[in-house]
């Protein structure tokens, strides 16, 4: 039986250390992409802890910008700057597992305040990176900046 949502994030929380010695290959793909790409990353981290991980990006982003999506290309380098990950082609032969961005991030929104408090994620300039992320992003695309609402 897999675990829950709740029952991973307390597990992932418990951990002092989130890193382990396997090395696990993760394909991360994006359910809204027009046409499907596959990103391929190493990564010192298991199933469990990648997922939560993600997805914690994906939330500290949200709070940033919440209009803003994040593509694989956009997580692969939070990972590679700040988790000690590293991009790679895609495998020959081996296990690998492919995590979704959309339905990763549909998946922990419930425990998006429980995966938030976890300290072992938290990264010194993590914020500072991924607000020059979104303000990258808008500079080459400002058509899709969110217009300032106006109130009376």
């Amino acid at each position: 039986m897999s675990k829950t949502r709740v029952e991973i994030v307390q597990l992932v929380s418990k951990k002092k250390n989130l890193a382990q010695k396997k090395i696990n290959i993760y394909c991360l793909t994006h359910t809204h992409d027009s046409k499907p790409r596959e990103y391929w990353v190493r990564a010192p981290y298991s199933v469990n802890v990648f997922n939560t991980l993600v997805a914690y990006i994906q939330f500290e982003v949200s709070d940033i910008e919440q209009s803003y999506g994040m593509d694989q290309e956009d997580v692969i380098k939070i990972l590679e700057q700040f988790y000690d990950c590293k991009q790679t082609e895609k495998p020959d032969r081996g296990t690998y597992f492919e995590i979704d961005l959309y339905y990763n991030w549909e998946y922990f929104c419930s425990a998006y305040d429980d995966v938030q408090k976890i300290e072992s994620m938290r990264r010194l300039g993590l914020k500072e990176a991924l607000v020059d992320n979104v303000e990258r992003f808008y500079q080459t695309h400002p058509e899709w900046r969110p217009k300032d609402v106006v109130t009376n």
